[in-house]
């Protein structure tokens, strides 16, 4: 009967031990709880737990990830509507933030993106758009990088995969710049200049059509 008991409580012990024994592969970390509170942040490699105290609340892949919008119009400034497709590429900045703060980090910095697209394109006609490319990521990069650290993430880049307005003709449309052909001093081919002075031409009926001052 002592031995059984022995028996039960040494399996019971075996058992207990190997609950708190914890893995972390490399390029994870887990966020551990303890008491239904936040305890510590496990890095790889076997660690140690207090059984029946320590959960792993989550285990989280620092390796990079992307974010992707789908192709989507937007408005310019001229009315035209622009197609936009892009990623924003990000790991995993503070673990414990991103399990506490902001679970659903990703879809809210996707609304957001959306939201900051529509705006900056907003204010360029559509024949601009394609040539501001870096300008626009770069934009973009700074509002999802504050964003994203609210919410635990490192936003490393905001990159276009599509950017162009949807019709074809649109990019035809730029008005020319003072220098540009079609500007002022009216180049072939584009729009035509200011006006001369203005006033009456030669008139081959001379004086008499006019009458006599």
């Amino acid at each position: 009967m002592v031995l059984l008991l022995f028996g039960v409580i040494a399996a019971i012990a075996a058992g207990l031990l190997a609950a708190g024994v914890k893995r972390v592969r490399p390029g994870e970390v887990a966020v551990v709880e303890r008491a239904g509170t936040l305890h510590r942040t496990l890095p790889a490699g076997t660690h140690l737990l207090v059984p029946l105290r320590d959960r792993v609340r989550a285990r989280l892949d620092l390796g990079e990830r992307a974010l992707n919008l789908s192709p989507r119009t937007a408005h310019a400034g001229d009315r035209h509507q622009v197609t936009v497709a892009c990623r924003v590429r990000w790991t995993v900045g503070d673990p414990e933030r991103a399990v506490y703060t902001a679970a659903d980090g990703p879809r809210a910095l996707e609304h957001l993106l959306d939201v900051e697209i529509r705006s900056a394109v907003a204010t360029m006609l559509a024949a601009e758009v394609p040539h501001r490319r870096v300008e626009l990521e770069e934009r973009l990069w700074e509002a999802m990088r504050e964003a994203g650290a609210e919410r635990g993430m490192n936003v490393l880049a905001v990159e276009f995969d599509e950017l162009a307005p949807t019709r074809p003709e649109a990019a035809r449309r730029l008005p020319p710049g003072p220098s540009s052909p079609g500007g002022a001093g009216g180049g072939s081919g584009g729009m035509p200049g200011p006006p001369g002075p203005t006033g009456p031409g030669p008139d081959p009926d001379g004086p008499a059509r006019y009458g006599r001052g």
